[in-house]
Parts: C-alpha cells; sequence; structure tokens
C-alpha cells in the first residue's frame, strides 16, 4: 500500500502503532529473558531495539518534517528493521535445531508479517 500512497493517511498512523506496541513487545521480551537468565536473548533484543532507534535518528536526520512522504520512508524503515531482526532469529533458531531446510520453508513467513 506505500509503494501506491493508497491509504497512507490510515496507514501511516497504524504503523506508528504498531512500531509502539512492537517497542512494549520488546521490551517485555527483554524482561523474561533477563528474568530467566537468557542474557543473550536479551542483549539481541535490546541491540535491535536500538538499532531501529539508530535508523530512525539517521533518517529524521536525512528527512526532517512530517510530510506523507516522510512518514513512508520512516515505516520502510522501521520494516526493514524488523525484518532484519525476525531473519537473524530464523538463522540462529536453523543453527540450534539442525535443519538445514527450516530457515529456507519459513522465509515466507517472515517477509508476510
Amino acid at each position: 500500500m506505500t509503494a501506491t500512497v493508497v491509504g497512507a493517511e490510515v496507514g501511516v498512523p497504524l504503523a506508528a502503532i504498531r512500531n509502539l506496541v512492537s517497542a512494549g513487545g520488546s521490551t517485555l521480551e527483554i524482561i523474561l529473558n533477563l528474568s530467566e537468565g537468557n542474557k543473550s536473548d536479551a542483549t539481541q533484543t535490546a541491540g535491535f531495539m536500538i538499532l531501529g532507534e539508530v535508523a530512525n535518528a539517521i533518517v529524521n536526520k536525512f528527512l526532517p518534517g512530517s510530510d506523507l512522504g516522510s512518514k513512508i520512508i520512516k515505516q520502510n524503515v522501521q520494516l526493514k528493521v524488523m525484518g532484519t531482526q525476525r531473519v537473524t532469529e530464523y538463522i540462529q533458531e536453523d543453527k540450534i535445531n539442525n535443519d538445514k531446510y527450516s530457515f529456507w520453508s519459513n522465509m515466507y513467513c517472515i517477509w508476510t508479517f
């Protein structure tokens, strides 16, 4: 939808809400991982949250303003960060399970979020 800008007046605010919900979920995931003693997963989740904030800061520096085009680009940057996180998690899960086909069979699920 964002490529055609059809429905962007609704889609961009919904993406902002999605980002807030995602940040809340990531925060809870970090807390849960720390409470279970899983520091590496907590660190990874925190790292991706920081990556998202750094990416936003870079985009805001080069695309200041709140016009619709800037919001669409900012939304796409967030989607790329989320996609990168999902791919990383699938690769790690694939290595743990030693199933060389699970990663490729789940690629469709990653990119259809």
